[in-house]
Parts: structure tokens; sequence; C-alpha cells
């Protein structure tokens, strides 16, 4: 072999490696698909408001046990999450002593299960006629089934909710939540897709129930 050829050669091979790992980088960039039941509750109307047209300037509302310690910590986040999904909408919080017309309040609620509601706390290699231990002094003391425990995942369940109030009577004008299920741990990016997901088409949102997807990058 050539100089030359073994030049060409190794020029053909880094191409390939390069390639090689173009793609591999490339496929390490995916989304997550935060899937969200969604109910809103518009009542504009209703309270004789109609709906509000941009911009619009609010302050948030908190309760006494969204006040200090980790929970102060975790309503911080919310609120701040919540302030850019409603930016998007035009509304931003009053500045100073400005008056605001709209009182915010969010909330979040999160339910760790052991494992997925539909998986069973034991191997399913075993079924259902595995192994039977019976008492030493006779029948009817035994236990039949499966012996070894799953690998448990945790599995969470959460809810976000929005409520808009008119600042001057205290009347909530606007109610609306969003629903995810899986065992994504909590991150930042999955609060902001799920209320997102609860402040979509905000303030117009429809009545009812929908279901609102949002890709979120892993």
């Amino acid at each position: 072999m050539t100089l030359r050829s073994f030049s060409s050669g190794l020029r053909r091979l880094g191409a390939v490696v390069l390639l090689g790992a173009t793609v591999a980088l490339g496929g390490c960039a995916s989304v997550m698909l935060v899937d969200n039941e969604v109910q809103s509750h518009p009542r504009w109307s209703e309270r004789g408001n109609g709906i509000p047209q941009a911009p619009q300037v609010f302050r948030f509302e908190r309760t006494p046990s969204q006040e200090g310690g980790r929970a102060g910590a975790s309503q911080d986040m919310l609120e701040r999450l919540t302030t850019q999904s409603l930016a998007r909408a035009g509304w931003t919080p009053a500045a100073g002593n400005v008056r605001a017309p709209w009182a915010v309040e969010v909330s979040a609620i999160v339910v760790q299960l052991p494992r997925a509601p539909w998986e069973s706390p034991y191997d399913s290699f075993h079924g259902p006629f595995g192994p039977r231990w019976v008492h030493p002094y006779g029948p009817g003391y035994g236990f039949h089934g499966p012996v070894f425990p799953r690998l448990e995942t945790p599995y969470y369940q959460r809810r976000v909710t929005v409520l808009v109030r008119n600042a001057a009577n205290g009347q909530v004008v606007f109610e609306s939540s969003a629903a995810h299920d899986g065992r994504w741990n909590g991150t930042e990016a999955l609060w902001q897709a799920m209320l997102d997901a609860a402040l979509q088409g905000f303030p117009s949102a429809p009545e009812g129930r929908r279901r609102v997807d949002i890709e979120v990058p892993r």
C-alpha cells in the first residue's frame, strides 16, 4: 500500500467516525411528551367582567400553608413559572405600588406511589403457581404465590391549579388545572409544561375537559 492510499483511507475512516458521532449526538437530543388532562372553568362573563384584553397586571396571593420553609420555596418556583406562562398572554406582575385588578393563586399536589397503579408488587415470572411454603405442623398454614418482590420504580401523580380572582371583590373569574401521571421525577421543565397546558388559550380557554400535550427536552 502506498503512502497516498493509506492517507486516503485514514480520511475516509475519519469521515465515517465523524458521521457516526454526529448521528449519536443527534439521537441524544430527545424530547419528552407531557400529556396533560386539563379542565378549565372561565367565569368572566358570569361575574360581569368580560374577557380582559392584554396587557393586564396581577399580583400573586398565597394561603398560610404556602408561606415559609420548603413550602415557600416551592411556591416561589411555581409563581415564577406561572409568571412565564401568563406572560405569553400579555399578563405581567404589577410593579411597586401599582394597583392590580387581578389576583392569581397557584397550587400543586404531588402523590408518589411505589409503583404504577397497574403493576403487581411481585415479579411476574413467578406466576400464580409459585413456590409453596408449608408450616411444619401441617397443611393450611402456608403461603402460596410469588416470593420475590419486584424492584420498585416510583410513579408520580401531579396536578397544578391556577385561580384568577377579581381583586376588588375576591370573585373567582377563571380556574384551570392540569394533571399528569408518570415516572419522570419533578423538574422545572415538567412543571412549566403543566402550567403552560393549564393556561393554554388563557384568558379565552374553552370550558370543560381536554387533553393538551407539551413537548419538553429531556
